[in-house]
């Protein structure tokens, strides 16, 4: 039985990692790459964290999660060790999280856009 676990345990990692560039890669075709943005980015807040994630949705590190401090100026992240998310595993974070999610923000220089959490923010994306 402990083996069927493990397995279950494995496809579920995949699925999880795979979420954040699936998800990178919709909201580069729905928003970025129809505003010429060639570093699109999504911020997520979470509830009790200092800090907020970013989704990179452009290039070579799409589907990347990376975190971001309120001191942080534009451009700069918290390293990830060193962020309120340390605890967590960062290529499956957005699933675990995804009810603390109470706020979700796009911002460029082309569009701005909020949303009150993953799920608005997903039925829109689908839309």
């Amino acid at each position: 039985m402990s083996s069927g676990g493990a397995l279950f345990t494995q496809i579920m990692n995949v699925i999880e990692k795979q979420f954040h560039r699936v998800l990178a890669d919709q909201v580069y075709l729905k928003v970025f790459s129809q505003n010429n943005v060639k570093d699109g980015h999504v911020h997520f807040h979470i509830s009790r964290h200092k800090d907020h994630l970013i989704l990179l949705c452009s290039g070579s590190h799409s589907g990347k999660i990376i975190s971001k401090s309120t001191s942080c100026r534009k451009g700069e992240y918290t390293p990830w060790y060193e962020s309120s998310f340390s605890g967590f595993n960062r290529e499956c974070i957005l699933p675990e999280l995804a009810r603390k999610i109470f706020r979700v923000r796009i911002d460029c220089d082309a569009c701005e856009m909020c949303w009150r959490g993953l799920d608005d923010f997903l039925l829109w994306l689908e839309e």
